[in-house]
């Protein structure tokens, strides 16, 4: 728990520093030249939702995902055939979920089973551990993934249970570079 608790205080703390490392280099990005390297495409679904989609990989192998607006990287993955919007979480310790996209993917989710699991800046998040069956996330699937489904969340964190088997995840400045193995 404590171990959580550590992780959560630790995660908002990179991602205050993420984002205003994301600002100096959006600024600076702007008078670069573009790259032809495979990138997230953004686009709008019917109810005016940002969605992201991954481009195929390169002949390398490589997938290559720009910073958003936000400063952060984003992608689409499937969670037991559902696609879903992520949010990548290179300091996290697991794969969070908020209650809808856990029940989107057809997890039976019960709140009333919901403990404290988390320290977060707006206090406890209370939770529960599930198992997906399938995740997809670029290009590769993952079975029985552990994930964790937390009250209150706003996006779904992708972190390091599945970041490190897809491989070496390497930052480029603005750029997130998922290479495999």
């Amino acid at each position: 728990m404590q171990r959580v608790m550590i992780f959560f205080l630790s995660a908002i703390i990179v991602l205050v520093g993420l984002a205003m490392q994301a600002q100096s280099i959006v600024a600076n990005s702007r008078n670069s030249a573009p790259s032809d390297r495979p990138t997230l495409k953004t686009t709008t679904d019917p109810r005016g939702s940002s969605a992201f989609s991954v481009e195929p990989q390169d002949n390398e192998g490589r997938t290559v995902i720009d910073r958003d607006s936000s400063g952060q990287f984003r992608l689409n993955a499937r969670i037991n055939g559902h696609e879903t919007p992520f949010m990548i979480d290179t300091g996290a310790d697991f794969v969070a979920l908020t209650i809808g996209a856990a029940q989107d993917a057809g997890l039976a989710v019960d709140t009333a089973a919901f403990q404290p699991i988390t320290r977060t800046a707006s206090g406890t998040g209370n939770g529960a551990t599930y198992t997906v069956e399938n995740l997809e996330v670029a290009g590769q699937t993952f079975h029985n993934m552990e994930v964790v489904v937390i009250d209150g969340l706003q996006t779904n964190l992708l972190g390091q249970p599945a970041l490190s088997k897809l491989g070496r995840v390497e930052l480029q400045g603005d750029r997130m570079v998922i290479e495999r193995d």
